[in-house]
């Protein structure tokens, strides 16, 4: 995941799923998949400024989504990303759950 430049996060039937972490972890941008989901702690983070969301309708065109994001719009996202891990101090729980301390 590391060596990845986007890594897929389906939405699943937990609330939070341990992909967005792993993903975060990994500094691989997230790219989330999902209709209407609630992303975990989204009153205090800006998904939108470090991660891909695409809804199943789209998935058809995901080749062409992630090839349209020039290159200064991924390393913002990147740069974002870094960011999010480094000040989140997260603990990673085996239910995929993050605690920012």
């Amino acid at each position: 995941m590391r060596s990845s430049k986007f890594c897929f996060c389906p939405s699943g039937y937990e609330v939070a799923s341990p992909r967005l972490i792993e993903a975060i972890y990994s500094e691989c941008i997230p790219v989330i998949l999902s209709v209407n989901f609630v992303l975990p702690f989204s009153d205090i983070l800006r998904w939108e400024t470090f991660s891909v969301q695409v809804d199943v309708s789209e998935i058809p065109r995901l080749k062409e989504i992630l090839t349209s994001i020039s290159d200064e719009k991924y390393q913002s996202l990147k740069r974002n990303l870094r960011y999010v891990r480094r000040h989140s101090s997260s603990t990673i729980h085996l239910r995929g759950t993050m605690r920012f301390t």
